[in-house]
């Protein structure tokens, strides 16, 4: 963390070391279950190490429920519910202000809305795409137009037109089709690697691209444009 550039040298390790030994520090660690299985079973003793070196520190794992969280000691479970329909409206006030009421209307006349929008993750979706004409009424269609959106974007859209040369749905959608046979939401770097070759083998036999790029450097590209994560430990991409 203290490395980040983001950061500058205004934070330093000891500087989190101090926050740490005086309880002034809380870790949120989300997607436990986008975890491969082996990281999952380096990173259990690396958090208990922790928290014995740091018992102060407030460790707050986040992890969908098909995967077991991890056994720590003193540690407990909560379930997070949906949005009720009065932190829904709430938030959609914070982020759209005057524009709110109209949004809560359009929820309340579909149910199908106001169903898949008391997820966070869709309802922010909705939220980027708000002010079109005909919004989408399903999972699928609200992620969708929120990749749309994001693709959009003119530091995304030239950097994916010139890196991939508008190719990079086809990297997507292979990836994807992988990642739902095999039922996870983690991928091997190496898997991904050879998903990457035999798509741009495919797009090389039909004309679309003249040489086949690195698959590393295709993954990178998704990476900082798209929406595919990468673990820095060499652990694979979500």
């Amino acid at each position: 963390m203290a490395r980040r550039a983001a950061f500058n040298e205004q934070l330093t390790v000891r500087h989190l070391q101090a926050l740490a030994r005086h309880g002034r520090l809380i870790l949120l660690m989300d997607g436990w279950n986008e975890l491969s299985s082996a990281a999952r079973s380096r990173t259990r003793p690396a958090l208990e190490g922790f928290r014995r070196d740091y018992p102060n520190v407030g460790l707050v794992l986040a992890t969908r429920s098909e995967v077991p969280r991890p056994a720590l000691s003193r540690s407990f479970s909560l379930r997070l519910d949906r949005l009720t329909s009065q932190q829904r409206a709430a938030i959609i006030q914070h982020r759209l202000g005057e524009e709110a009421e109209s949004l809560c209307e359009r929820i309340a006349r579909s149910s199908n809305l106001d169903e898949i929008t008391r997820i966070p993750l869709y309802l922010q979706a909705l939220l980027k795409i708000h002010a079109e004409e005909e919004l989408p009424e399903t999972r699928e269609g609200l992620l969708r137009a929120f990749v749309n959106v994001h693709e959009a974007r003119p530091e995304h859209h030239a950097r994916l037109r010139e890196e991939l040369f508008g190719c990079h749905a086809s990297y997507l959608r292979e990836l994807a089709a992988i990642l739902v046979r095999e039922g996870s939401t983690a991928l091997s770097e190496t898997e991904a690697r050879r998903a990457v070759a035999n798509v741009s083998r495919r797009l090389r036999e039909d004309g679309q691209i003249a040489a086949e790029p690195q698959p590393q450097a295709v993954l990178e590209v998704l990476a900082a444009h798209h929406l595919l994560l990468l673990y820095g430990t060499g652990d694979g991409l979500s």
